[in-house]
């Protein structure tokens, strides 16, 4: 090869190199140029302005209650022989729970049965002087003074046990009535011989008529009272409480069970006036409780109409749903979540979207395309998550969520959305 030939081929690849290193040279230099505008994208959240009513959380501790609920008491006295319920037993409403010693209910009950037919007697052994109403009067006046005797004897009894202590007043007054109501009958009971034996007047039938229908009425006393002996449960529910043993006394208003309906489950809150008029029966809410920490449903049940006048509020109840029941007592104590409607009808964005919201100028920004705008905002009202937007917003607005300490008007940004943790990608 000629040396012409070869210095042609060198100037080529030196060309050649030249050509490759400009290029090279070039794409840095553009690459290197637009990296800073890159750079100065600012990563930035949005959400939307939506127009839809503000609402607030209002949380209130609410007492959970059963609905029925009743402390258990007797309404007879005496001492207790059987216990046939335990805590934690569903019961019928009517059934049994305790039964009280009914031997002095018993007698009573004899005595009073006694004195009816005695005064059954005198009456019809007034309706006129044959030999048989005869008989019947003699027979009827010996049937009343053994009745006298029995309670004679019942009323000595009685009064030394309620000297004791051991009967109430209620019980011996009753003792006593019958004691009386006996010498009565005895009394009449003679004198309803006297007119068997020598005729009746119209005043003495009415009296004995009137006789009769008190010893009735007696008798209709003393069965009450002896079925006051069985304690039975006012209501279907679950016994939640046991406050006696047998062997005990009992005494009318002492309580010595506790019944709740259990599937029937109560919140009892209190809030100010002014909110409780913005709630309706059948409004729903949410509520936290101790047992568990689970969210869980309720429905506003009712409304009481009274304020206190202590306090200003007003008690609200709020019905449990069935399926949120579980593990609830009454007693216990659980958080209650009620949305209060604090305004309607205006743009609302994330309370953190507003800058310098203490001041008189608070400001927001809003993006369109890659620029982020600064928006000089009239507030409305706000709640601990969200702000009301009097102007300018008319919603469907991207707002800025995060980042906005970093902007300032016109700046480009990127929009990103937020990662698992939290934070932006």
């Amino acid at each position: 090869m000629s040396r012409i030939t070869k210095t042609i081929l060198w100037i080529i690849l030196l060309f050649i190199i030249v050509g490759v290193a400009s290029g090279l040279y070039m794409s840095l230099k553009l690459h290197y140029q637009h990296r800073p505008e890159e750079e100065a994208m600012i990563p930035v959240q949005v959400m939307t302005a939506e127009v839809r009513p503000l609402l607030e959380e209002l949380r209130y501790t609410g007492s959970v209650l059963a609905e029925p609920s009743a402390m258990v008491s007797p309404k007879a006295a005496g001492t207790i022989s059987k216990v046939l319920v335990a805590e934690g037993d569903r019961v019928d409403e009517g059934a049994v729970l305790a039964v009280i010693d009914d031997a002095i209910y018993a007698d009573q009950v004899s005595l009073a049965r006694h004195q009816v037919e005695a005064a059954r007697a005198q009456l019809a052994s007034a309706q006129s002087a044959r030999p048989e109403n005869i008989a019947q009067a003699r027979a009827a006046l010996s049937a009343a003074e053994t009745g006298l005797k029995n309670a004679r004897n019942n009323y000595e009894r009685q009064k030394k046990l309620f000297d004791e202590g051991v009967i109430s007043e209620a019980q011996f007054e009753f003792a006593e009535s019958q004691y009386e109501g006996a010498k009565a009958q005895y009394t009449a009971a003679k004198e309803n011989l006297r007119m068997a034996e020598t005729g009746a007047r119209p005043e003495d039938k009415k009296s004995l008529q009137m006789a009769l229908k008190l010893a009735q009425d007696q008798l209709a006393l003393a069965q009450t009272n002896l079925n006051y002996t069985r304690i039975r449960a006012p209501f279907a529910g679950t016994v939640t409480a046991k406050l006696t043993e047998v062997g005990e006394f009992a005494a009318p208003g002492a309580p010595l069970f506790e019944l709740a309906d259990m599937d029937n489950l109560e919140l009892q809150i209190f809030l100010p006036a002014d909110w409780a008029k913005e709630l309706a029966v059948g409004d729903t809410a949410s509520f936290i409780p101790e047992v568990d920490h689970a969210v869980r449903s309720a429905v506003v049940s009712r409304i009481f109409p009274a304020v206190s006048h202590k306090s200003k509020q007003v008690e609200v109840r709020l019905r449990v749903l069935p399926d949120a029941t579980q593990g609830l007592r009454p007693g216990g104590f659980a958080d209650v979540v009620i949305l209060h409607e604090v305004s309607r009808g205006n743009v609302l964005v994330p309370l953190k979207a507003v800058l310098d919201l203490p001041t008189d100028h608070p400001r927001l920004f809003i993006v369109e395309g890659d620029k982020a705008r600064e928006v000089k905002a009239t507030i409305g009202a706000t709640t601990g998550r969200e702000a009301e937007i009097i102007s300018p917003l008319k919603g469907g607005e991207l707002v800025v969520v995060e980042g906005q300490n970093y902007l300032s008007d016109g700046a480009t940004v990127r929009v990103v959305k937020p990662d698992n943790d939290g934070g932006s990608q």
